[in-house]
């Protein structure tokens, strides 16, 4: 599968996942929290299967997991702790050195340090593995949403990030925009 296909299967199912988020903080409020967009988003992957499904079997080359442990340097010790990770896996059980997705998550606060992360997961000379895809999704709680993902310079910023033509982009930057109550995505670099 072309990774322009992966790009937009991988849109419609963050789209679904903050339509759900949204729905959910509607009704749970400030009781929403980062394990159930965890949960969310893993509802949304498992369906589409082709990033692997959750629980996983034998019947998929990829497989889903919480906080993988990522070696931030191929030289360096210390590792980031994606949320959730597609990893290719070969028939010996060995992670495979290049692997379709990785997504961070936030409800707190700007995901800036997150954007970073994606940058060097989806880069081959940083750790010892990279991602095809990466991405990066927020959704606030109502008392949480006054915080940086509104500020207009910020948000200025990130949006600048994005390029017309987003076939080399591989970062999706995902939000719910609560003035329209409704999920933005874009791809940025």
């Amino acid at each position: 599968m072309t990774i322009n296909k992966q790009k937009k299967i991988l849109e419609k199912i963050i789209d679904n996942a903050l339509k759900n988020a949204i729905e959910e903080i509607a009704i749970c409020g400030e009781l929403f929290s980062e394990e159930s967009l965890r949960y969310l988003v893993m509802n949304e992957l498992s369906k589409e299967k082709i990033f692997g499904s959750f629980p996983n079997d034998n019947s998929s080359s990829c497989k889903l997991v919480f906080e993988y442990a990522y070696s931030k340097n191929k030289r360096s010790i210390g590792t980031y702790r994606p949320d959730i990770a597609s990893l290719k896996v070969d028939d010996t059980g060995n992670v495979e050195n290049i692997n379709p997705l990785v997504i961070e998550l936030k409800i707190t606060d700007w995901a800036t340090k997150d954007i970073v992360k994606c940058r060097e997961y989806i880069n081959p000379n940083k750790g010892k593995l990279f991602f095809n895809l990466a991405a990066v999704v927020v959704a606030p709680t109502p008392k949480k949403r006054n915080l940086a993902i509104l500020k207009t310079a910020e948000r200025k910023r990130i949006q600048s990030l994005k390029k017309s033509n987003n076939d080399d982009l591989r970062i999706l930057f995902a939000w719910i925009d609560h003035q329209k109550n409704q999920p933005e995505l874009f791809w940025i670099s």
